[in-house]
């Protein structure tokens, strides 16, 4: 299309970022034993059996409250912050977007 053809071509930057302490602590848990320990909001631990590790891994590098959703309803951190700072990925992105956004950066 013509839209196609005037847009600049693709650059991609990858950005490495540490785990945070939770995602090694369930990366940890599912490549040793295929299972990771949960604690349950009143403080209960559970266990819960994963099917398909690589795609367990893959969670447990997005955000580890992937592995909460299934367990319980979804749980709302009382600190906006916990949630940011439950994934090394979201620290990454709170540190870099303000200043991508303060350069006009689209």
């Amino acid at each position: 299309s013509e839209v196609e053809k005037e847009l600049p071509d693709k650059s991609m930057v990858i950005c490495k970022c540490n785990l945070s302490a939770w995602q090694r602590v369930y990366y940890k848990q599912i490549t040793e034993t295929g299972s990771v320990m949960l604690e349950t909001p009143k403080g209960n631990s559970k266990s819960k059996t994963l099917m398909n590790s690589a795609m367990q891994l893959r969670k447990a590098c997005i955000h580890p409250y992937l592995f909460l959703d299934s367990m319980y309803p979804p749980y709302e951190p009382e600190d906006p912050m916990e949630l940011i700072r439950a994934s090394g990925k979201f620290e990454l992105l709170d540190r870099i977007l303000p200043k991508l956004k303060a350069t006009g950066h689209r």
